[in-house]
């Protein structure tokens, strides 16, 4: 009876050992989850800032700053994306997008204000990835020519302003004899033919009557 007792503890010993390695196993596994790496290929990638710059230049010709910075942009390794020009009061506007070579950007944006007066400027960033060797990243510059405007000359620092008299009083002396211009062109438009006619006639008349 004893040894009955001994054998049946030893079974229940080894029972119960081989329950707890079994539910220990899957446990384990969710604990430790594989981590899959994404970057397959291994190569090194670099962040790098891309500046995007918008500039508002006061030349003095724009027409010739226009070809002067498709000149500048072209030494520089870039070239002209956009252009668009227009006249108001009769001078000319333009409005210029560049593309460059990041590494030259600052250089082109100096050149280009080295044309005129620098009157607005705007600078944005960009982070991008690059891989060496795979491309290389170009920055936007977009410039606006406009013409410099010429400061007006006051003779008189009182106010005194002699050609808005002029002007003023040339304007009334219109408007009080302009009925007698309205009345000369009258005369000249609906008379006149008759005058010519009856002139004509009488010099006819009167070639006639010599003897």
């Amino acid at each position: 009876m004893d040894r009955l007792y001994r054998f049946l503890s030893a079974l229940l010993v080894v029972l119960g050992l081989s329950a707890c390695a079994s539910a220990a196993t899957p446990e384990l596994i969710a604990s430790f989850p594989y981590a899959q790496n994404d970057n397959s290929s291994g190569s090194t990638q670099w962040a790098q800032v891309i500046y995007n710059i918008y500039l508002e230049i006061e030349v003095s010709d724009t027409q010739r700053a226009i070809d002067r910075a498709e000149e500048l942009v072209s030494s520089y390794g870039g070239y002209l994306v956009s252009s668009q020009s227009w006249f108001q009061d009769g001078r000319l506007y333009a409005t210029l997008t560049l593309a460059v070579p990041a590494v030259h950007v600052d250089g082109l944006r100096n050149s280009l204000v080295d044309l005129g007066s620098l009157k607005s400027e705007t600078v944005s960033g960009e982070l991008v990835n690059t891989e060496p060797g795979n491309w290389a990243p170009y920055s936007q510059v977009t410039v606006q020519f406009r013409p410099r405007t010429s400061p007006s000359i006051r003779l008189f620092s009182n106010g005194w302003d002699p050609l808005s008299t002029f002007s003023n009083a040339f304007g009334v002396f219109v408007r009080i004899f302009g009925f007698l211009v309205d009345i000369l062109i009258w005369v000249l438009v609906v008379a006149g033919p008759f005058f010519v006619i009856g002139w004509l006639i009488y010099r006819v008349i009167k070639k006639r009557l010599r003897p």
